[in-house]
């Protein structure tokens, strides 16, 4: 599928007013001219100068809104890429009470399986996938990721 620079144009417009007014949120302890809303600030000038030059540059080029590539027109595939934002959905939503490791597993086990893993394979590379990122954000980088269900047995 690809869109119109336009509306892309315009969406990152929109993204680079927002990033620039939550900066303002970002509370400021130490009271500096340069706090740590400067940099979200500098970066969506950035975007909206690229963006505005986007949408003028290709306002003047005729092409659809939207075309569609040959793998939209096939529901399978639009399945697989929306399976992304869900399974991703459901994992936020999940790993406080399942835990990192259950719910990791899960999500990357469901991906595989979709795109027509078998089973058995995808269980295993997803389990050592997970434990190899669960082990180097725990034990590595010292990141507390949730246990959930895994909280007896935790290392």
């Amino acid at each position: 599928m690809k869109l119109h620079d336009s509306i892309l144009g315009g969406s990152l417009i929109l993204v680079a007013a927002a990033m620039w007014f939550t900066s303002d949120a970002l509370p400021n302890p130490t009271m500096q001219p340069y706090g740590p809303g400067f940099f979200p600030k500098i970066l969506a000038a950035f975007l909206f100068a690229t963006s505005l030059i986007l949408c003028i540059r290709r306002v003047t080029v005729s092409q659809p809104l939207i075309t569609l590539a040959d793998w939209a027109r096939e529901p399978k595939s639009v399945m697989r890429v929306l399976l992304v934002p869900v399974a991703v959905v459901l994992f936020v939503m999940t790993t406080d009470s399942l835990g990192f490791i259950p719910a990791a597993i899960l999500m990357v086990w469901a991906m595989m399986a979709a795109n027509e893993v078998r089973p058995m394979p995808a269980l295993l590379a997803s389990t050592l996938v997970v434990m190899l990122v669960h082990s180097i954000f725990y034990l590595g980088l010292n990141v507390q990721l949730p246990w959930g269900v895994l909280q007896p047995v935790r290392w």
